[in-house]
């Protein structure tokens, strides 16, 4: 007789109950992947014992291992030692994940910065945009908007799309966090959004009218452009970003 196990999944008296050819361990896998993406399991979140898990699927530890391991190897969970298997948060390193990084040279340390938050509001979707982000063309969309200093002297000017489908009440979050908490970790500990990776576009333009502004340059002088989608489980993309930054003493970094 099959029965539903704790994920959903039907099982009968020689484990999980389907007619795919596909190895035990790779459906049980797939299960535990649905779990992770779909947000039943968060970021930083111990998942159950592997013999809990075996004993709901009716399966073997040994196939309950393999499909773990292969979570692991995937960097959607991660095992801590004395405490048991945790749901991996954002995986690319946290110097990747700092996108503003300054120095003068090689020689040299790296500048600190700080964030102001300049507005944020919610608009209707733009259809290129909404595109990029993979969501319907007419969901809204929070623009997010900051500029980041050093010793008062502007040098990034970022703009933020995310989808409010995906991370409503975004508005009600507080200036200080907004300035003080990097978003990824925002969105990762509030919306259970790790960052799983990055995508870049880098060009020169000239500041138009808006951007000058902001910076503290002439119209028409030569910044560097980084357009950037962010990606989620499954590479969904779950924000745009444009940024301008100066190119006077500070040099960006990037560390691969």
């Amino acid at each position: 007789m099959a029965t539903q196990n704790l994920y959903g999944m039907r099982t009968g008296a020689n484990g999980p109950e389907n007619k795919s050819p596909l190895p035990r361990y790779y459906r049980i896998q797939m299960e535990l992947r649905k779990q992770i993406e779909s947000g039943g399991w968060l970021p930083g979140e111990m998942i159950p014992a592997e013999s809990q898990i075996a004993d709901n699927y009716g399966v073997s530890l040994g196939t309950v291992r393999r499909a773990i391991q292969d979570l692991v190897t995937d960097g959607l969970l991660y095992r801590m030692q004395g405490k048991g298997t945790l749901v991996a948060g954002t995986n690319l390193k946290r110097e990747t994940l700092r996108y503003y990084r300054f120095k003068k040279d090689f020689a040299k340390k790296e500048s600190s910065h700080q964030i102001t938050l300049l507005s944020l509001e919610k608009i209707p979707g733009n259809a290129d945009i909404n595109q990029f982000l993979k969501v319907p063309e007419d969901m809204e969309l929070y623009l997010l908007k900051r500029v980041f200093t050093r010793s008062g002297q502007s040098i990034v000017y970022s703009i933020s799309y995310l989808p409010s489908g995906i991370v409503c009440g975004l508005e009600q979050l507080s200036r200080h966090r907004l300035e003080r908490v990097p978003l990824y970790l925002t969105l990762e500990n509030k919306y259970g959004i790790p960052t799983k990776e990055n995508e870049e576009l880098i060009s020169v333009e000239p500041a138009d009218a808006e951007t000058a502004g902001v910076l503290h340059v002439k119209e028409g002088d030569a910044l560097l452009r980084i357009d950037m989608l962010c990606f989620t489980y499954r590479k969904r993309p779950y924000e745009y970003r444009t940024s301008w930054c100066t190119t006077g003493a500070y040099k960006l970094v990037r560390t691969y």
